[in-house]
């Protein structure tokens, strides 16, 4: 299946981003992150600090961005960290393709709970949360949009990504608190480990295959894209509904990262089935 489209806001064309209205309005603005693994994190501070506005980050394991450090769930952290604060960007996740189901609810569920109890008591106006397509699961229908069903999948992240929306929509609150939902496709980039890092690192070993390469299909979003995506947006004020953010197109597996491979003087990689991967050692990581 494909996600369809880049996003949509009421009353305004898809996509428009040409001209669009800033999102940031010279608010103290705030990143919360869980060693969240698309980059996102490291461009949505450098956007806003370019932009001239004073970034406060909370991180688990400090470094970079950082002003605060430690647990998502730390109560008394996050009340030091969201005083004084208009909008948090929350981008905190567990992001693995398995692990311990209670992992996955501590950090992807109780945290952005968490975060959104304490930013509304400290009179934040607006939380922008970043979901996940992978709510859909995936075996997703084809052209599937964010009305369309949404799938656990049997897998702790899918499960707890669709958990941390209906826990954020319980705190929203229109004009007060404002939660933005945004599901990114497969987020690639500067500083994206799944699509962009890893990918690069196996093909310069000689590790890289192509696993039914000619008929899997990325759903991919530049990082740039989804932060315009993000502004337009809030921009907008399209809060309390979730929109899906990719580039808007079709693409192989195959074809996206054969770019990958040409960027690097490399042949390209065997292309084979699915199935062969399993018995060569499992599936594919997503």
């Amino acid at each position: 299946g494909q996600f369809v489209g880049v996003f949509e806001v009421p009353g305004h064309e898809v996509g428009a981003l040409v001209g669009r209205e800033p999102a940031w309005r010279g608010e103290p603005v705030a990143v919360v992150d869980h060693d969240a693994p698309h980059g996102v994190v490291r461009w949505t501070n450098e956007r806003a600090r370019r932009a001239g506005h004073e970034v406060t980050g909370l991180d688990r394991a400090g470094g970079g961005f950082a002003t605060h450090v430690g647990d998502i769930n730390d109560l008394d952290l996050l009340h030091r960290f969201c005083r004084g604060l208009d909008r948090v960007y929350h981008t905190a996740a567990l992001v693995q393709e398995s692990g311990a189901w209670a992992d996955f609810f501590r950090v992807n569920v109780l945290g952005a709970d968490s975060v959104a109890l304490v930013a509304r008591e400290h009179g934040v106006r607006e939380i922008v949360h970043l979901s996940s397509v992978m709510v859909h699961g995936f075996d997703f229908p084809e052209g599937v949009t964010e009305e369309g069903p949404l799938d656990p999948a049997d897998n702790p992240y899918c499960a707890t990504k669709i958990l941390s929306e209906e826990a954020l929509l319980r705190h929203h609150d229109p004009g007060r608190f404002d939660v933005y939902l945004i599901r990114p496709g497969d987020v690639y980039g500067p500083g994206s480990v799944p699509w962009t890092l890893r990918p690069l690192a196996m093909m310069k070993r000689g590790r890289w295959i192509h696993a039914d390469g000619d008929h899997a299909i990325l759903n991919h979003v530049y990082v740039d894209n989804l932060l315009d995506g993000i502004d337009l947006v809030v921009a907008r004020r399209a809060s309390g509904t979730p929109f899906i953010i990719t580039d808007g197109v079709r693409t192989t597996t195959r074809a996206f990262f054969g770019h990958y491979e040409r960027m690097l003087g490399l042949r390209p990689a065997p292309n084979i089935p699915r199935a062969t991967c399993w018995i060569m050692g499992g599936a594919p990581q997503w």
